[in-house]
């Protein structure tokens, strides 16, 4: 629960996964990569999921370069955020 802007108490969102859009990511060396891993660790303790979006071949072989995938499913990289929020919502429906 959180108060609004009114005062008046509101549910919050429940996030359970963050879409990163990669598209304005141009390049990622190594210390970029690990600060990646930390943040996806940390959003993992609170039960959040993160998937990478719209990443550049030339980011992308930076990730595998850098042994990102090696904690991090590839599947889990999408072409667009578009896919992305697609396969998340066939996924979600074949849960119902």
């Amino acid at each position: 629960m959180a108060l609004d802007m009114n005062g008046s108490m509101s549910r919050l969102p429940i996030i359970d996964i963050i879409i990163f859009d990669c598209t304005r990511l141009t390049y990622i060396d190594q210390n970029g990569v690990e600060t990646l891993i930390d943040t996806i660790n940390t959003i993992r303790e609170y039960g959040v999921h993160m998937i990478l979006a719209s990443c550049s071949q030339f980011v992308y072989k930076n990730l595998e370069k850098n042994n990102f995938f090696k904690n991090f499913n590839p599947r889990h990289c999408y072409m667009s955020v578009m896919d992305a929020i697609a396969d998340l919502e066939h996924n979600n429906n074949d849960k119902q």
